[in-house]
């Protein structure tokens, strides 16, 4: 299931308070160029963080299908700091989640939590956003996953009708080929094309930051420039169709986890 947008996850947040409330979210723009949305939202006892940049498949190569979607979903498997399963230990030992997922138009990070753990939460979001290490054998084990998942759904009448459809509707746009690529392209992606991908596209003015809960608008606007206000020079042409100038990425180089 794909996760919820940032404006629709603050739209839910908001159809649960009365209509003469605060207004749906504040909204400004961070000095890294990151839009910032905040719902404060004072009787909830979580706070949902939806990391929103403009990575999704339309930006995948013509060869390298279902790369947006595999760069989203490592994320979460490795980092410069920790293995996958240390990730995953230590967002369920808090009872949160964190999770990565992309569409046509972007890739989002969802982070839940309660309120005691955002700090930490915020930690483990920025370590899966800024170091990625796209670890090999994480890599090899999920394309062969999404493989297996694209070869059963050629057995699904609905997901043909859908990328079908997408053909006719779309010709010779992104929008005509699959989020997840196909058997023969996903195989094909290599960990040097996630490191690109992840470099050119996952940049502070291409991400909106959607956060509802227990929080004030200078509490999480100060936690999240204390991790992602710096911005490293970048001449970097993003490896996409639509029109992209070279601007600023967090990402000054690749990651690799430690052995």
């Amino acid at each position: 299931m794909r996760r919820l947008g940032p404006v629709l996850c603050l739209w839910l947040a908001a159809v649960a308070v009365p209509a003469a409330a605060a207004p749906l979210a504040h909204r400004e723009v961070l000095p890294n160029g990151m839009v910032l949305l905040v719902a404060e939202r004072s009787t909830l006892p979580i706070v949902v963080v939806r990391f929103h940049t403009r990575a999704g498949s339309v930006y995948d190569p013509p060869d390298a299908g279902g790369l947006a979607n595999l760069t989203a979903d490592m994320l979460t498997r490795g980092t410069a700091k920790r293995a996958a399963p240390e990730l995953d230990r230590a967002i369920e030992f808090v009872g949160g989640s964190l999770e990565g997922d992309a569409g046509r138009d972007g890739a989002t990070v969802s982070l839940s939590v309660l309120k005691k753990d955002l700090r930490m939460g915020l930690d483990l979001l920025a370590e899966v956003v800024l170091t990625p290490a796209f670890p090999e054998a994480e890599l090899k084990r999920r394309s062969e996953e999404v493989a297996a998942n694209i070869e059963r759904s050629e057995q699904d009448p609905g997901a043909v009708a859908s990328r079908l459809m997408a053909q006719l509707l779309y010709p010779g746009h992104p929008y005509s080929r699959p989020v997840t690529g196909t058997v023969e392209s996903v195989k094909k992606l290599t960990r040097d094309q996630l490191v690109a991908f992840h470099r050119a596209n996952y940049r502070p003015d291409a991400t909106t930051v959607a956060v509802v809960g227990d929080v004030t608008r200078d509490e999480v606007r100060s936690e999240l420039l204390s991790r992602f206000g710096g911005r490293a020079s970048s001449r970097i042409i993003p490896t996409t169709s639509p029109s992209r100038s070279p601007t600023t990425s967090w990402v000054a180089a690749p990651h690799r986890a430690s052995t």
